[in-house]
């Protein structure tokens, strides 16, 4: 689902929690989300980088890989 939700538009861990609850997915938490996204970027099927933010600090966003497009295609 993060995947999905990743290959709709650069994003960044927040924004995915909350696109996630609007799914439906009421019970999933940010400390949940981050390790997922650790591994995913282990796996090679996200990027992450740094972007500034007109709301206070840097964040992190994160873009899907052709290994990403390829793992949803595979699900």
């Amino acid at each position: 689902c993060i995947l999905i939700v990743i290959a709709q538009e650069d994003t960044y861990g927040y924004d995915i929690s909350q696109k996630l609850k609007s799914y439906g997915f009421s019970n999933i938490s940010e400390g949940t989300i981050y390790p997922l996204l650790l591994r995913l970027e282990k796996n090679g099927c996200i990027n992450s980088e740094f972007r500034k933010s007109a709301y206070g600090p840097n964040r992190k966003y994160y873009t899907i890989t052709k290994a990403g497009h390829l793992e949803i295609q595979d699900f």
